[in-house]
């Protein structure tokens, strides 16, 4: 019974691996429009962005799409002068538009923020 067992949970595994696994693209026309934010790519790609305490919480580095859809941003987050810093994939529903109208907003802290798995692009 157990080795029977085996395959099926195996075949399963693959299966949830494969529909968590998200595929991003780089957007490369920087005048597409990243609705939500009523932005640019241009616009959006080094804004920085801030915590709801206001302080600086990381820097978008790209804008990401699946699927042809504009989704999510890679966020880089930590470390000091480019040193020891990581990029995350944060969905684009996270964000708002700061008063400022330069920087993102993020209902995140900067601790979530280094939580998240590193993207490697």
């Amino acid at each position: 019974m157990k080795k029977q067992l085996l395959p099926i949970l195996a075949a399963g595994l693959l299966a949830a691996t494969a529909a968590g696994a998200q595929t991003y693209q780089e957007v490369e026309d920087d005048t597409l429009s990243v609705a939500p934010l009523n932005m640019t790519v241009e616009q959006v790609e080094d804004a920085d962005v801030v915590g709801a305490s206001g302080e600086e919480i990381g820097e978008v580095d790209e804008v990401l799409m699946e699927a042809g859809e504009i989704n999510a941003l890679a966020v880089d987050v930590g470390g000091f002068l480019g040193i020891g810093e990581k990029t995350v994939i944060v969905p684009l529903d996270r964000f708002s538009v700061a008063a400022e109208g330069d920087d993102l907003m993020l209902d995140m802290t900067k601790e979530e923020l280094e939580a998240l798995p590193e993207w490697n692009d």
